[in-house]
């Protein structure tokens, strides 16, 4: 169960946790990271795990569907200022850490109604839609993206969003 009680810093607003929420939430972003090496994307690696009262009832990472190649990105040639470069981008086919994780969930018995998402790296906006739909309670990230559509998002849907260290999002 999530504290209430809330302590503010120079940087921003932190939840105070017990000690057995710390534990927790390392454990279950261990575990995250853990998933996240199951990933084919050499470019970043993301796991999550949706836990609901204390118990994993799923998890995911990034990668291709089912008989697709494990290439996640595509890389194209472009012409800057500095000469030509290789970039390399995600190929829209990935499917993203959040998303399978409630695709096993959906294709279960399970609910994700009230759980809390563990991902390495914060929602981004489609992911954020899904995980309001689900009705998630809490997602908890360690990694920040540039793009803060999805947590805004999330917060509000009434989804409470903070980072690992327990500094809580707000817009």
């Amino acid at each position: 169960m999530r504290s209430t009680e809330y302590e503010q810093r120079e940087d921003g607003l932190y939840i105070k946790r017990s000690r057995a929420q710390l534990r927790d939430d390392s454990m279950y972003m261990d575990i995250a990271y853990r998933i996240a090496d199951e990933s084919h994307d050499h470019r970043r690696r993301v796991g999550a795990v949706l836990v609901l009262d204390g118990t994993i009832i799923s998890y995911g990472w990034n990668g291709t569907p089912p008989g697709d190649d494990n290439e996640c990105t595509h890389y194209r040639l472009y012409n800057s200022t500095h000469g030509l470069r290789l970039v390399g981008e995600s190929k829209p086919t990935v499917i993203h850490a959040e998303m399978n994780a409630l695709a096993k969930v959906f294709r279960s018995s399970l609910s994700a109604k009230g759980a809390t998402m563990y991902c390495t790296d914060q929602a981004c906006q489609s992911c954020a839609l899904h995980l309001g739909q689900a009705q998630i309670k809490e997602l908890v990230y360690a990694r920040p993206y540039r793009v803060l559509d999805g947590v805004q998002h999330l917060h509000r849907q009434g989804v409470f969003v903070r980072d690992i260290s327990g500094k809580v999002f707000q817009p």
